[in-house]
């Protein structure tokens, strides 16, 4: 009976999540936003999208034990709470997930601590299954910066833990001359791309030289060659591969030519893309759980803008995906129950997260694309 049940009912998925006090999401929006397995948040700049993929991103950090890390990142305190610290003392989230006929949840409550810092104030866990009439339940003081999760050994704590840590937040934007993405990187650093894809090289180089994986570095290298056309293959041979700290750099080289060119010859949105591929289009027994992208688009040519769209849906096959994009192009490729909308409410004076109607959008829907829409401003998320 087991063998019947499709993988993709019983993967973790992030079932929903609730954010209040934390940056333009005040104590006053408690409202759970529910999610599905291809979500993509448009909005104006300043509605939130950034914010709630900060949010995800500072929990994975509070599951690795790096909170302390996050917060300084991101100017302390007073840069996280809603309205600052003189407004706002504590950030509240909760989230639930589900794989086949159970349930979990993590909620947390974070509060200011000395220089500016923020510690974690409670922590609670809860599995339910179908099959247990009385879910289990338990609850965490809070010890500073570092999560009471850590160092546990119950099968539940273990679990939700497992789920927390494989939120996976991946930025490529930067992409100036002395970004990790076009730097020399360890070759044994291999067995996940990071979220900066600065060991893009090496995590290439695994696949292209793994019987097993090479399948999927050529499906990698063919979709480049389709949106970049002059790209033939990568050259990736190891830097002093007698060394115990060998290092690899993504050398590649052009179509019809001998010439072996550098990772600083290629422009930001072909490298961005480069990454975007690997990521979308690696081994799905790999790929993490869930994967968190915030404008995957900048600097994309229209024709890649369409290729990533099929590279996320094919993803979200095996990946739950939640991308926040401002790209009318990107919008339009999706169907509607794909989308959701931040905007900024003057009576909460917060962001808020909505679903659309397909109902009370079906008329317009028969003349517009999803992105004109948007553009007229009927979709909301516009200033």
């Amino acid at each position: 009976m087991a063998n019947n049940i499709d993988k993709n009912d019983v993967r973790p998925k992030l079932k929903s999540l609730m954010v209040s006090g934390y940056k333009s999401y005040s104590r006053q929006y408690d409202v759970p936003i529910e999610l599905s397995d291809l979500n993509v948040i448009i909005g104006a700049n300043g509605a939130g999208k950034s914010n709630l993929v900060s949010f995800l991103e500072m929990v994975s950090y509070i599951s690795s034990g790096a909170l302390g890390k996050f917060v300084i990142k991101n100017g302390f305190a007073d840069s996280m709470l809603n309205f600052g610290t003189s407004s706002t003392d504590t950030i509240v989230g909760d989230l639930e997930f589900e794989s086949g006929q159970s349930q979990d949840e993590y909620a947390f409550e974070l509060g200011t601590s000395v220089a500016g810092g923020i510690s974690i104030i409670q922590e609670k866990i809860r599995y339910t299954a179908d099959n247990k009439p009385v879910p289990y339940e338990k609850v965490f003081k809070g010890n500073g910066s570092d999560s009471a999760l850590l160092g546990r050994s119950d099968n539940t704590t273990k679990v939700i833990l497992g789920f927390l840590q494989h939120l996976k937040v991946f930025h490529f934007n930067d992409t100036s001359i002395n970004s990790k993405l076009r730097s020399p990187c360890y070759i044994y650093d291999d067995k996940y791309l990071r979220s900066d894809a600065g060991n893009l090289a090496a995590f290439l180089y695994r696949m292209k030289n793994t019987t097993d994986l090479v399948k999927y570095y050529n499906r990698i290298v063919n979709t480049i060659r389709d949106v970049f056309p002059r790209f033939d293959d990568f050259v990736l041979e190891p830097i002093e591969a007698q060394d115990t700290d060998t290092r690899i750099l993504l050398n590649w080289r052009e179509k019809g030519a001998d010439e072996v060119f550098g990772p600083y010859s290629l422009s930001d949105g072909t490298i961005r893309f480069m990454a975007l591929s690997a990521l979308l289009l690696q081994p799905e027994e790999e790929a993490p759980q869930i994967i968190i992208l915030d404008e995957p688009e900048i600097g994309l040519h229209p024709y890649a803008v369409q290729r990533l769209s099929m590279m996320l849906r094919r993803a979200s096959k095996y990946s739950q995906i939640l991308i926040a994009t401002q790209s009318e192009m990107l919008v339009d490729q999706f169907n509607l129950d794909c989308i959701m909308v931040a905007d900024y409410d003057n009576a909460l004076r917060s962001s808020v997260i909505k679903r659309l109607d397909a109902e009370e959008l079906k008329g317009w829907l028969e003349d517009y694309s999803l992105g004109e829409l948007w553009e007229k401003n009927i979709l909301g998320g516009n200033p």
